[in-house]
């Protein structure tokens, strides 16, 4: 049986990471799985993990979610690498400039930056 790592809010990872460094594992489990406790204060947000959720993350790892800027980001340097290949079409070219440009209009008339798209890594 193959184990699927848990993919959790960026919040998540870091209350799971407190508990790892300041708690025992098994004491969280413990808390987790009682029915009639449930996390309060910097960790309410484990409330929403199945138990086999927490326990697969405490042990073994866990993924953390990308926001909705890295995914547009990541969609945004996808289009961006068909503008510049030279092994697509003009069509595809086209079309990927579009997507490029959408992408850069909207982040204007929403006045945000956002790294990979229209921030630097050091701004």
């Amino acid at each position: 049986m193959e184990i699927k790592t848990p993919v959790l809010t960026k919040e998540q990872a870091d209350m799971v990471e407190r508990i790892k460094e300041e708690k025992d594992i098994n004491y969280a489990l413990e808390r987790h799985a009682d029915e009639t406790r449930s996390w309060t204060s910097f960790n309410v947000g484990l409330n929403a993990l199945r138990i086999d959720e927490l326990a697969i993350a405490l042990i073994h790892g866990y993924e953390v979610e990308q926001t909705a800027e890295e995914r547009l980001a990541e969609y945004y340097k996808e289009y961006k690498g068909i503008i510049e290949s030279p092994i697509y079409n003009l069509q595809d070219k086209i079309f990927a400039g579009g997507v490029v440009s959408a992408i850069n209009a909207m982040l204007n008339i929403e006045s945000r930056s956002i790294q990979g798209i229209n921030k630097e890594a050091n701004e």
